[in-house]
């Protein structure tokens, strides 16, 4: 067993749509850290969900549910951190304004 610490999802804009955000690719993956930053000059929410293999994101597996971001603050994410994926498995998030949010997802991958 190999395990690795990686980004899973390099520090990006959250689009106002629907996006993917992790993959568990190589075997079961474990999220260490997340952050939600909003660099715009209002406020913004996030959205994520934990979709399991063949799924799609909704109300079943919203783990986080229009957060605010206020204008400079980062939010830590603390619904993602621990949480495992199994090959398949996926993170998606939605803001309610692009270019607002930037997210960032890190973790363990074991395969």
């Amino acid at each position: 067993m190999t395990v690795t610490s990686k980004p899973f999802f390099q520090a990006a804009y959250i689009a106002a749509s629907t996006q993917l955000v992790y993959r568990a690719e190589g075997g079961t993956a474990k999220v260490e850290a997340a952050t939600a930053t909003n660099t715009s000059a209002t406020d913004a929410t996030i959205s994520v969900y934990a979709v399991e293999s063949g799924g799609v994101p909704g109300a079943s597996n919203q783990i986080v549910s229009a957060q605010r971001v206020r204008p400079g603050e980062t939010y830590l994410l603390p619904e993602l951190r621990g949480q495992a994926f199994e090959l398949g498995d996926e993170i998606y998030a939605i803001a309610s304004i692009s270019s607002a949010i930037v997210m960032r997802v890190s973790g363990l991958e074991i395969v």
